[in-house]
């Protein structure tokens, strides 16, 4: 994996343990599935939003098949290589 990648990938992460306050690994899984709601999605698509320096609607985690997608989405619309 690339760094961009790695970065990218790293604040879908720290985002996602923030807005649900878990610690299991986050990489393949359902926002949703790990208890994720609408408030929580906005909460991170804020955190994300500071952390990339983008724009991050809430509705694209909504749309992420898990934080995975999510990453690589986010990684398409900063055209960086996907992690």
């Amino acid at each position: 994996m690339n760094e961009s990648g790695s970065r990218v990938s790293k604040s879908v992460a720290e985002a996602g343990r923030e807005a649900l306050g878990a610690d299991a690994p986050m990489a393949g899984a359902n926002f949703f599935e790990l208890g994720g709601d609408s408030l929580a999605a906005a909460k991170m698509a804020d955190g994300l939003s500071t952390d990339l320096g983008v724009e991050v609607p809430a509705e694209l985690i909504f749309d992420a098949d898990d934080l995975q997608d999510l990453a690589a989405k986010l990684a398409a619309r900063l055209n960086e290589p996907a992690p």
